[in-house]
């Protein structure tokens, strides 16, 4: 991806936009509205979700699926409206950010096919997990879809600078039959270029930089968890890092990495204010060695520095941010509960995995 296009862009304020967004902002669901989700059946909640702002969806879906399968569609089209509206109410420079924030699903997109191809998934099975809001349509993942192997998949997105360490990492996965030097290399490819895209950014940039980091910081503290948890080696684990984010620097970052366990890398937050986030749930890793709890903690952290952000700055881009990380939150919230009531979780479990 050619940083040519973004630069010495600006970014100024659009209320007007700023205005729209509140208004989309404002059919989301809310905590109360959650609540009640919880004690519904699969049934229930697909005809709540036909009088929200999921009814179109909903309406144009039921011919052609029923229960979870109608609820995951009508989530991942109307994902993909929300966002292309998003754009089409957008102005030029505005726009250039949004696309390139919502990059992040191509690469989930690129990583549910990587995936699908490496297990052999049924072709239509990988297809129904798409969400085609990013830069890929339906159409183009479709030929995506038709791809055999992982260097041919990413050559052909276009979502990627395919550079000769890229094809390194493509290399070593094909070799191995494992994703993850590919999964690593494109998230890191991702956030890599919406800092550059931040740079280009007169005034609004720092906005986009406080909200990146902020997002790596949590994208960091959950892959330390879960590799510390593991017992890998420190430099596996630094492999894997996205250097580096707000309270969380290159040094500090070298530091957890080493951690010989949760408690340790948990005790080494002192002072980061992560150690406040994650004090209730260390409960779960201590007794049960369960990161879910942890990972819910620091979804919700994120969520109330968005809003904080949103209020501070209303006429930045921080409204723009805001909801579209709301609606990322609201469908995997969505999803989850759908999920759980499908296997018989409780409504505990529920409870406490929603992020509002």
């Amino acid at each position: 991806m050619k940083m040519g296009i973004y630069s010495k862009i600006g970014l100024g304020t659009y209320p007007y936009m700023n205005a729209r967004v509140r208004v989309m902002k404002s059919t989301m669901i809310d905590k109360d509205e959650y609540n009640r989700l919880i004690k519904m059946s699969p049934a229930g909640i697909t005809k709540f979700m036909g009088e929200t702002a999921y009814k179109k969806e909903i309406d144009e879906l039921a011919m052609k699926y029923h229960g979870v399968d109608l609820i995951e569609a009508a989530l991942n089209l109307n994902a993909a409206r929300s966002f292309n509206k998003l754009i089409r109410i957008s102005s030029g420079r505005a726009e250039t950010l949004i696309q390139a924030y919502l990059v992040r699903y191509d690469i989930y997109n690129l990583k549910t096919i990587l995936r699908g191809k490496n297990v052999s998934m049924d072709e239509k099975k990988i297809r129904k997990l798409l969400i085609p809001a990013g830069r890929l349509d339906m159409a183009a993942l479709d030929i995506l879809l038709k791809k055999e192997t992982s260097a041919e998949i990413l050559i052909a997105s276009k979502v990627v600078r395919t550079d000769k360490d890229f094809l390194a990492a493509i290399n070593v996965c094909e070799k191995g039959k494992c994703l993850c030097s590919i999964e690593d290399a494109l998230d890191k490819n991702y956030y890599n270029m919406l800092m550059e895209l931040s740079h280009t950014m007169p005034k609004q940039g720092r906005y986009v930089r406080a909200f990146l980091k902020t997002e790596i910081d949590l994208l960091n503290l959950k892959v330390l968890f879960r590799l510390v948890r593991e017992k890998l080696p420190k430099k596996d684990i630094i492999d894997k890092l996205v250097f580096s984010g707000e309270k969380l620097t290159r040094k500090k970052l070298m530091e957890l990495a080493g951690s010989k366990d949760c408690e340790e890398l948990y005790s080494a937050l002192s002072g980061t204010g992560y150690d406040t986030v994650l004090e209730k749930s260390m409960d779960d890793l201590r007794h049960k060695n369960e990161l879910g709890t942890s990972e819910i903690a620091l979804e919700k952290h994120w969520l109330r520095q968005v809003d904080l952000m949103l209020h501070q700055h209303p006429l930045s881009i921080g409204p723009i941010l805001g909801y579209m990380v709301g609606k990322d939150i609201e469908i995997r919230n969505l999803r989850m509960l759908v999920r759980a009531k499908v296997t018989g979780l409780d409504e505990k479990f529920m409870t406490e995995s929603i992020v509002v």
